[in-house]
């Protein structure tokens, strides 16, 4: 079915390939064969494509036609016209083709209004005469192209209405037009999933998703800093480095709005802190995530690389076991985006880039439960935002997508503990903790994007959902800190049950102090 889609195009772009830009208007489609002709004419195995586009001001029409009548037919073409009738009975001429031979045109018509009436009725047909069949031997009507019945979600649709608006801007825009709407229902469906911006939500998830991944990491070094590795006995030193690295696995499911997408963020992060007291501590990191998404289904992939620095604070308040752990960050993010419109045998590519804002501050009392584990429940509250520039992609001609540049926020309130068990070495301390925690998003990076394509100023509004609101926060790791001050980690912190959204993130960390 493709491989016919696309060799209707390739016809189709015969129409238009010598034609000059033309004054926008409406298109018409008419689908020539034999069957369309009346009773009594002789069997023909020609087909042929028609088109019409009508400019706003209803005055004038540029037709075109391609046929096949010269590869499968003996009998010579001698007449083409446009005539006024309905389906199945002849009419009168009311547009006559200089030259019959495909491809015709494009053909100017100072088109009467009473005939603008008429075509907007489907009173008007297209037709080819040949010697064998004077009278006509293959027609067909034309007929208002429309691609909105074939959408088959709210995006879908909101492209399919723009592209129903934009015939004759752009003279590549009109042979994808053509072919478009001479396919079957499936593929047009298709090509409008092609054609929307369902993976522009990527770039602004990758953007404040790089950001909590260096904040996780900071803020763990921040505790376990905080807590000496262990039962916070040891001395922890003034002045520590420390590094962490790992990788952030996402799966992002589809939606009737949003593509799905399977992503990997490898990231390494180091920096140095200095403690102003025994309770008190703070430290400034650098940060590099570079992350990928790829399309579900679709192929093509965004890629988003981000340096971010990173502060933070970690303190006690006096002898009541409670802390305060806070993060700070900016980032920038250059991102490359690969968009496979196979429908249309087409691939359209981005470049732009854009600047990352997050903060975190979590609260946490620590308590002894039972002889040697300590139980620390939580609050967390954390807000990120991604600073998009717009971009207009290359590569797939007037329908590659035109971006304005946009803001994705992203915050979440989480409650939950974490219980650490520590038992005594010969070098030194061992300890398992594990977490558990409820993440509520306040804001999801939901919103509207007014989109367009390179080959038309009409625009549409392009749908950001975001993930679901609840998800379940995991977590695991041992760390191991010996008395000369080093401290190593390897952790997995998860976050599942979230509505289109589940993240694994595999790290290891290590500090010295002194």
């Amino acid at each position: 079915m493709r491989k016919s889609f696309l060799l209707s195009g390739a016809a189709a772009g015969a129409l238009i390939m010598l034609c000059a830009q033309a004054q926008a208007g409406t298109l018409y489609i008419s689908r020539l064969s034999n069957a369309n002709e009346p009773a009594g004419t002789a069997p023909s195995a020609a087909t042929g494509i028609g088109s019409l586009i009508l400019n706003d001001a209803g005055t004038s029409a540029t037709v075109r036609v391609t046929h096949n009548e010269a590869l499968v037919n003996p009998s010579p073409v001698i007449l083409g016209h446009i005539h006024r009738g309905p389906q199945g009975a002849n009419g009168p001429v009311v547009f006559p083709f200089p030259n019959p031979n495909s491809p015709i045109g494009p053909l100017v018509w100072a088109i009467p209004a009473a005939d603008v009436t008429n075509l907007q009725n489907g009173l008007l047909y297209t037709n080819i005469h040949t010697q064998q069949n004077p009278g006509g031997d293959m027609r067909g009507q034309l007929i208002r192209a429309l691609l909105a019945p074939s959408a088959t979600g709210g995006t879908q649709l909101a492209v399919a209405n723009a592209l129903d608006v934009s015939a004759g801007y752009d003279t590549d825009l009109d042979l994808l037009l053509i072919a478009v709407n001479t396919g079957t229902a499936t593929l047009k469906a298709q090509a409008l999933d092609d054609l929307s911006g369902r993976t522009l939500y990527l770039l602004g998830r990758e953007g404040v998703e790089s950001m909590w991944t260096m904040e996780r990491s900071v803020l763990a070094h921040a505790q376990a800093t905080r807590m000496g590795g262990t039962d916070g006995t040891r001395d922890v030193g003034k002045f520590g480095i420390f590094a962490s690295a790992g990788s952030d696995v996402t799966m992002r499911d589809p939606s009737t709005e949003e593509s799905g997408a399977r992503g990997s963020r490898p990231y390494f992060l180091g920096g140095v802190d200095y403690s102003f007291s025994d309770s008190a501590r703070a430290g400034l990191a650098f940060g590099y995530p570079s992350g990928k998404n790829r399309v579900k289904f679709r192929g093509g992939e965004t890629k988003g690389e981000t340096k971010a620095l990173q502060a933070y604070f970690s303190a006690g308040i006096g002898e009541s076991n409670v802390a305060v752990d806070g993060t700070l960050g900016y980032g920038w993010t250059d991102f490359t985006t690969t968009r496979s419109l196979t429908s249309i045998g087409r691939t359209a590519t981005g470049a732009t880039s854009g600047n990352t804002f997050g903060g975190a501050i979590k609260v946490s009392m620590s308590s002894k439960m039972g002889e040697n584990a300590r139980i620390s429940p939580y609050a967390l509250l954390d807000y990120r935002s991604a600073d998009i520039k717009g971009y207009s992609e290359g590569g797939a001609g007037s329908v590659g997508l035109v971006v304005p540049g946009h803001k994705v926020k992203n915050s979440f309130g989480e409650l939950g503990a974490v219980v650490s068990v520590p038992s005594t070495q010969s070098w030194g301390m061992l300890s398992g903790q594990f977490q558990l925690g409820y993440t509520y998003l306040l804001e999801r990076g939901a919103g509207t994007l007014t989109t367009g394509l390179v080959g038309s100023p009409v625009t549409f509004q392009t749908v950001l959902t975001g993930p679901g609101r609840s998800a379940a926060h995991v977590g695991a790791a041992a760390v191991a800190s010996t008395s000369e001050g080093m401290t190593a980690t390897l952790a997995y912190d998860g976050m599942i049950g979230a509505t289109r959204l589940t993240s694994h993130m595999i790290s290891a960390h290590i500090s010295f102090a002194f």
